[in-house]
Parts: C-alpha cells; structure tokens; sequence
C-alpha cells in the first residue's frame, strides 16, 4: 500500500545543469552514472541510498521528490489514494505516477 520507505530522489530545476553537477560532485562526492539520460537531466547518486537529479529550468526550485514504496502496486495504490480524497497526476502520460501535497509539490511515488 502506501508505507513510505525510502526518499528515492529529489529533482531540482538549476539555471546550470554542468554548474550544478560540478557542484554537487565536488562537495558531496556524488557519482554521476554513466549513460546520457533521454530528458537531458544529470543524476547523482548519494553512497548510501537515493539520488539527486538537475534538470535546466526557470524557474529554479524543486521540480518534485520520489517516495519509494514498500511495494508499488499502482492499481491499489490509486484506489488506496481515492479513499483518501486525492487523484494522481500523470500517471497517464508515462511521466510517472505523482500526487501534489497540500502546499502545490509535487511527489512522484514508485
């Protein structure tokens, strides 16, 4: 169901996406994996769990953060989120499955 596990990631849109990534790797000793990703974004993966993702945008902020579930089972999931009052986003436009909390940010669940 809806048991929260883990921060899975958190994206951030930067003016900069070298800049940042230059950044964050310098101080925090992140590891970008290899491989280009299709949207353009950078990943920086943290050593013990989760990762950081740039993406250019203006304006700058947070672009969403991911939970990751104990189990994702979307059918469930989306019927557990009805019960609660809310309706996710996305989810079919192959963006994700993401609900928005009361404050407008934006949650990727997986």
């Amino acid at each position: 169901g809806l048991t929260g596990m883990t921060l899975d990631h958190v994206s951030l849109q930067v003016r900069d996406v070298g800049r940042s990534r230059d950044f964050y790797a310098r101080v925090f000793n992140l590891a970008e994996p290899p491989g280009v990703r299709a949207d353009g974004s950078v990943r920086l993966d943290l050593k013990g769990s989760g990762s950081l993702v740039l993406r250019a945008g203006n304006p700058v902020g947070v672009d969403h953060l991911s939970i990751r579930l104990d189990r994702f089972d979307e059918p469930l999931v989306t019927r557990q989120l009805a019960e609660l009052g809310i309706t996710p986003v996305d989810a079919e436009t192959g963006a994700g499955f993401h609900v928005v909390d009361p404050d407008g940010f934006n949650v990727q669940i997986q």
